[in-house]
């Protein structure tokens, strides 16, 4: 339901709020996402790449 700039918007922000946050969490948090939609965990973990 969102465009691709709220989507944009939407990854870089979860991105940022994990921040100091262990790997070990992110994985679990990220494996979530994964089943919301494959597409939520991919744009968050790309945002997570592009932070560090």
């Amino acid at each position: 339901m969102f465009d691709d700039g709220q989507k944009s918007r939407l990854f870089a922000n979860i991105a940022a709020s994990m921040a100091g946050v262990p790997d070990v969490i992110i994985e679990r948090a990220l494996s979530h996402f994964e089943r919301i939609h494959p597409d939520y965990a991919e744009g968050v973990r790309a945002a997570l790449k592009s932070n560090r």
